[in-house]
């Protein structure tokens, strides 16, 4: 249930220091965007910057928030600030931080966007997942079933671990997000952990929301999704299609299996078909809100009521109080 009625508090500490009291006489607005997927989440404080005016924060020091109400204000990350920006009259200053993905102290803070070029032969996708993880001193969290997916043959040619991580969650229907010290791999879409437990599901009625407003578009423009295996007994290679028609969108690298061929067309299919329905809604800010979080909507109308998967959440706290905005896809 989402909480109306109650007084919106924010707590931030920097560097291990907390400055809640410092900022709160002088802050214009608070907002945090929580993405899904690699995109990175992101802080801005926009202050009052009055004379003498707030010592400037350094590039790449530690922010961390909380967000809430009364005295239940709930930890929201770990940011790193990236952007200092002034301006006037009136004299503001907005601070611009990004979600830290990697634990504050890592010496490997970047590296998974530095290019690199190898070859990886005969590995589970969950081992890629986690020999990537260990390389950059992550704690890696994948869902069973990418353990059993084996990968007989791929390049990494001048290419970032996080960009072949998204190629291979693309191919697969998952999640990659790096994370608070952990590298997240797991079943886009369907509400869980990568650990298979079932994330919160945030039920709404009217009452709980101010505006809404739901997108309908034509599905993908692919009929159907078609992968190859290598049959081991006949050296012959083979194809498995999921959905019927043309065109068709043909995944290149083989599977080493019928049912990892399956898997990999069904996954592809899937996450082709869903978000023909788009959701937007603003409602009074809740912290329980978060990207790829499930929300189920219920006494709207038809095509409204059901299943919905968060994609990006704007939590907004200023002077007209705290707001949540919420975009999502049709599970």
């Amino acid at each position: 249930m989402l909480k109306i009625g109650l007084k919106p508090v924010f707590r931030v500490r920097a560097n291990d220091q907390d400055i809640t009291r410092a900022l709160q006489d002088n802050l214009i607005s608070l907002n945090l965007t929580d993405e899904a997927g690699t995109k990175s989440d992101t802080l801005t404080l926009t202050l009052s910057d009055t004379a003498p005016g707030y010592q400037l924060p350094k590039s790449g020091a530690k922010l961390e928030l909380w967000l809430g109400y009364d005295d239940q204000a709930k930890n929201m990350g770990v940011f790193i600030v990236s952007d200092i920006e002034l301006s006037g009259p009136p004299s503001q200053m907005t601070i611009k931080a990004t979600a830290a993905p990697l634990s504050y102290n890592s010496q490997s803070f970047g590296q998974l966007q530095t290019q690199k070029t190898r070859s990886w032969d005969h590995v589970s996708l969950g081992d890629m997942v986690r020999t990537i993880a260990k390389e950059q001193g992550l704690k890696p969290e994948v869902a069973e079933r990418f353990s059993t997916i084996n990968i007989p043959h791929i390049d990494q040619t001048s290419e970032s671990d996080i960009n072949l991580l998204s190629r291979m969650a693309k191919d697969h229907d998952a999640l990659v997000k790096p994370v608070a010290g952990r590298l997240l791999f797991t079943d886009k879409s369907k509400g869980k952990t990568a650990g298979g437990k079932s994330l919160p599901v945030i039920n709404l009625v009217p009452g709980d929301i101010g505006t809404w407003k739901v997108s309908m578009t034509d599905r993908s423009k692919y009929a159907s999704v078609t992968t190859r295996w290598q049959d081991v007994n006949t050296g012959e290679e083979k194809t498995v299609t999921a959905g019927e028609g043309n065109p068709t969108l043909k995944i290149t690298h083989p599977y080493p299996d019928r049912q990892a061929a399956d898997a990999a067309a069904k996954s592809r299919y899937q996450s082709l078909q869903r978000g023909a329905s788009r959701l937007s809604i603003t409602c009074p800010g809740s912290p329980e809100l978060f990207a790829e979080g499930g929300l189920s909507l219920k006494g709207f109308r038809s095509g409204v009521d059901g299943e919905w998967i968060m994609t990006r959440v704007t939590h907004t706290l200023d002077g007209n109080g705290y707001s949540s905005r919420v975009e999502g896809e049709s599970r």
